[in-house]
C-alpha cells in the first residue's frame, strides 16, 4: 500500500573511509582504499576497522562509553542524519519518530566477553550490566533514548542484507499509516570472534590462498575484506517533511524484500529471489528502467555471478545498467552495506557521476553486465537501484530518485 511520496531527509556515515557521507564520496574517488592491516584480528590480515574514533565529535552523551563500538557507530551516524533532517527541532511529535535497526552480526564483542567469562570463572563472571548490551535491539535502544524518541523500535538480525531490509520495513511502517517518519540505522563491528568466523566459511580473502585483496566482479574475485562502521538515514512522508520545512534530498519510490529456500553458502540457486527483489521494487516504484545499479556482492564468486545473473534476468542481456560496487574501495561493511549503498546513491543521482569499481580489472565473463570500472559521468542519473543480500538467503533491493 503505496499511498504518499516517502522522502529522504538526512543522512549519516561512519567508517574507516572517515566521518560523515562526504568523506564516503571521496574515499571511492580517492587512489587508495582504505583498508590496513587490521590491530585487532589474529594475524594482522587487511581490515576496513575505524581508528581514533571519537563520539564526541557527533554526539555528547554520558552513556557513549560505557556501550560497545557498534552501538557508538550507531548513534553518530544517526546523530548526522537526525541533525540534517531537524528532528531534534521544537515541536517534533517524539511518539511519532520511529527507530528501524539493522545488523549483520550484532554486539559480537561483548557477546564474546561475555563467552570468556562463563567459559572462565561461570556465570558468576559475567559483568550484570553488559547483558544489556549484548542484545540485538541495544544501539536502537540509545538512540532511542538519546533522543527520546518513542515510536516503534524495531532491530533486525538480517545478516549482511540488514541495511536492505531496515529500510524497506521503515517504509512499510509509514506507508501502513503507522508513523510518519523513521530513523533508519545500521551498523557493524570488526571482532576477532565475527572475522574466525566468516574466515571459516570462506567469506573472506583470500578464500583461494591467492592474494588478500577485494576485486568486485572481476575474474579473480576471491572473498571479503572486512569492515565496521554505520550508515542511518531519515526518511518520512513527504507531507510531514513539508510541514516542519526539511527538505528532502531525494526520494524512496520502490522497496522489496525476498528470499529463497537454499542453504547457507548457496548463493549460486538463489539468481530467482534476488531478481524477485529488483522486480518487486521496480513494480512499486512504477519503473521498468535506473540509470544505475550499487551492487549487493560481497565479491565472492557465486555472490558476483549470481547478482550479474539476476541483473541480466530484471533488465535483460546487453539492456543492463551501468553496475559499480563499492566494496572494493572501502570494504565489506556486512549489514552496513546497503545502506552506505543509499548514501552514495544521493551523491550519484546530484553529481551524475558513477565511481569506478575498484579492483575489477578482468571482468568475469560469467558476469555479462556493464560494470563501470573506471569514473563515468551521465548526462542524467535520474533513478538509482540499491541492492542488499546475504548467504542464508535474505534480499532487498529499494530505488531512490530526484526529489523534484
Amino acid at each position: 500500500m503505496k499511498t504518499e511520496e516517502i522522502v529522504i531527509t538526512g543522512i549519516g556515515a561512519v567508517g574507516a573511509f572517515g566521518n560523515s557521507p562526504s568523506d564516503l564520496w571521496a574515499a571511492l574517488h580517492a587512489d587508495q582504499s582504505v583498508w590496513r592491516p587490521s590491530q585487532r584480528l589474529d594475524g594482522n590480515p587487511l581490515s576496513a576497522e575505524i581508528t581514533n574514533f571519537d563520539l564526541n565529535q557527533f554526539r555528547r552523551t554520558s552513556k557513549g562509553y560505557r556501550v560497545p563500538r557498534i552501538s557508538q557507530y550507531a548513534l553518530a551516524a544517526a546523530a548526522q542524519a537526525i541533525t540534517q533532517a531537524r528532528l531534534e527541532a521544537r515541536g517534533v511529535d517524539k511518539d511519532s519518530v520511529s527507530v528501524v535497526y539493522g545488523t549483520g552480526n550484532g554486539p559480537n564483542e561483548v557477546v564474546g566477553r561475555n563467552l570468556s567469562a562463563i567459559v572462565s570463572g561461570g556465570l558468576g563472571g559475567v559483568e550484570p550490566l553488559s547483558f544489556q548490551e549484548s542484545v540485538f535491539n541495544a544501539p536502537a535502544s540509545l538512540i532511542s533514548i538519546e533522543y527520546g524518541f518513542r515510536g516503534p523500535l524495531l532491530a533486525l538480525p538480517m545478516g549482511w542484507a540488514a541495511g536492505g531490509h531496515a529500510i524497506a520495513t521503515a517504509a512499510d511502517l509509514i506507508c501502513f499509516g503507522h508513523m510518519p517518519v523513521a530513523v533508519v540505522v545500521a551498523s557493524d563491528e570488526s571482532t576477532l570472534l565475527s572475522h574466525r568466523a566468516l574466515k571459516a566459511l570462506g567469506f573472506v580473502t583470500p578464500n583461494d590462498c591467492g592474494e588478500e585483496t577485494m576485486r568486485p566482479f572481476d575474474v579473480r574475485h576471491n572473498g571479503a575484506i572486512v569492515g565496521e562502521g554505520a550508515a542511518a538515514l531519515v526518511i518520512e512522508t513527504r507531507s510531514h517533511a513539508e510541514a516542519r520545512s526539511a527538505i528532502p534530498l531525494m526520494r524512496l519510490s520502490g522497496w522489496a524484500m525476498a528470499a529463497d529456500s537454499y542453504g547457507v553458502g548457496d548463493k549460486s540457486n538463489g539468481v530467482p529471489a534476488l531478481r524477485n527483489a529488483m522486480d518487486a521494487a521496480l513494480r512499486v516504484a512504477g519503473r521498468s528502467r535506473v540509470d544505475l545499479i550499487y551492487s549487493g556482492s560481497y565479491c565472492t564468486a557465486d555472490a558476483d555471478q549470481s547478482e550479474a545473473e539476476a541483473i541480466v534476468a530484471t533488465f535483460g542481456r546487453g539492456l543492463t545498467p551501468p553496475t559499480t560496487n563499492i566494496r572494493g574501495a572501502i570494504g565489506e561493511q556486512k549489514g552496513v552495506g546497503g545502506l552506505l549503498n543509499a548514501v552514495v546513491a544521493y551523491s550519484s543521482l546530484h553529481t551524475r557521476m558513477i565511481p569506478a569499481t575498484k579492483g575489477c580489472e578482468q571482468i568475469d565473463p560469467r558476469c555479462d553486465i556493464d560494470v563501470v570500472t573506471s569514473l563515468r559521468t551521465l548526462p542524467a542519473i535520474d533513478a538509482v537501484l540499491c541492492n542488499a543480500f546475504w548467504v542464508n538467503g535474505v534480499n532487498a533491493s529499494f530505488i531512490l530518485e530526484h526529489s523534484l
